[in-house]
């Protein structure tokens, strides 16, 4: 990547280049590529990079503005880390009483979900962010814009052209070192050296007893038209557009359903714990081949009907896969950098081989 960087600046080319994906990271694109060309800029999924790409189509000198002041504060951060240094305590596990026993939790296969049920919990903010709009936008174009999108899910509704699938399994499970263990598997999770992994969020092995940790896959299928289709929505990009941002908002609202399904069966005294469903692959659990297990692993994931690219990208697109920890102090660590050694020893647990971990975890040293 920093070649091509390289080889655009050297071309006097100022097209912007995104890149993102397992092998790069928003610190490693502000302080590795940005100074070797001025337009290249992160983001984190392909939802992310289409509202980009919005953005700077609309308005491309402000949107490139902001993203160098988000780079320049990134490269200043690291500045300031690289010339600390910190010595790391060991964290202390969470209280034994602050775990739930037993298992309250019922499984998920393959549930099939109506609009209805997952409407509720559409969130129209996020869609509006999906969309790419941008602060300041008239309160004429947004009463539009819901409009249609209203429009879309009537239709969807009532054509009967969009099925929503949830899977979810849960195991009680215990730690091992950041490694999360139950009778059917052990998954090792990344630890921010000094702060927190998710494998705190289970209790360690010494308490005697487990908990309760989740895991689900959800899928938004909807019937597309086909591509010589002349009808209005599809005569120009904005249809197109408008049904991948209600999809990817549905698979969102679908994630909030299950969410209230796993409250309503929380057991006395943990009414106030925090449900968090870090996905695979994002910053709180940066390993996107994680999605092979939880697909191996969940009940009838296959009618599921979400396929994995090399890359472990899903199809469709309006796919989430990841785990559920449910805690009163659950939290998103935010997993940066880590040491060589640290991925190493997550690579050999895993078996990764080294193509696999440059691939997979590169982005994280």
């Amino acid at each position: 990547m920093e070649e091509i960087c390289k080889e655009m600046t050297a071309r006097g080319m100022t097209t912007p280049l995104l890149v993102g994906g397992a092998a790069a990271s928003a610190l490693h694109t502000a302080v590795k590529l940005a100074p070797l060309y001025g337009h290249v800029f992160y983001a984190q999924d392909a939802s992310a990079g289409a509202v980009l790409s919005n953005l700077l189509i609309t308005d491309r000198e402000g949107t490139e503005a902001a993203e160098h002041q988000k780079q320049e504060h990134l490269r200043e951060l690291y500045a300031q880390s690289s010339q600390k240094k910190v010595r790391h305590e060991p964290q202390e596990p969470l209280p034994a009483s602050s775990f739930i026993k037993g298992e309250p939790f019922g499984n998920i296969a393959a549930r099939v979900l109506g609009i209805d049920e997952v409407m509720p919990f559409f969130d129209w903010n996020l869609f509006a962010t999906i969309w790419g709009i941008k602060a300041g936008t008239g309160r004429e174009e947004l009463r539009k814009l819901r409009g249609d999108a209203l429009k879309e899910i009537d239709k969807l509704r009532a054509e009967n052209a969009c099925k929503i699938i949830i899977s979810a399994r849960f195991d009680t499970c215990h730690s091992e070192g950041d490694d999360i263990v139950s009778k059917d598997f052990r998954l090792p999770m990344f630890r921010q050296e000094g702060g927190l992994s998710l494998a705190d969020f289970v209790p360690v092995k010494e308490y005697g007893f487990d908990s309760p940790m989740g895991m689900f896959a959800l899928s938004v299928h909807t019937e597309s038209h086909p591509t010589d289709c002349n009808c209005p929505a599809c005569s120009t990009d904005y249809g197109p557009m408008l049904a991948r941002a209600v999809r990817l908002t549905l698979a969102e609202a679908a994630s909030e359903w299950l969410s209230g399904y796993i409250r309503k069966a929380l057991p006395e005294g943990f009414d106030k714990a925090k449900i968090i469903k870090p996905a695979a692959g994002y910053s709180s659990c940066p390993d996107h081949t994680l999605k092979l297990d939880i697909l191996r692993l969940l009940p009838e994931s296959e009618r599921l009907g979400i396929s994995l690219l090399d890359s472990c990208a899903m199809i469709p697109d309006a796919s989430i896969c990841g785990l559920i920890f449910i805690h009163p102090d659950a939290t998103y660590p935010e997993i940066r950098r880590v040491s060589q050694k640290t991925i190493d020893e997550y690579a050999a647990c895993r078996g990764m081989s080294d193509s696999d971990k440059a691939r997979f975890l590169g982005h994280l040293l």
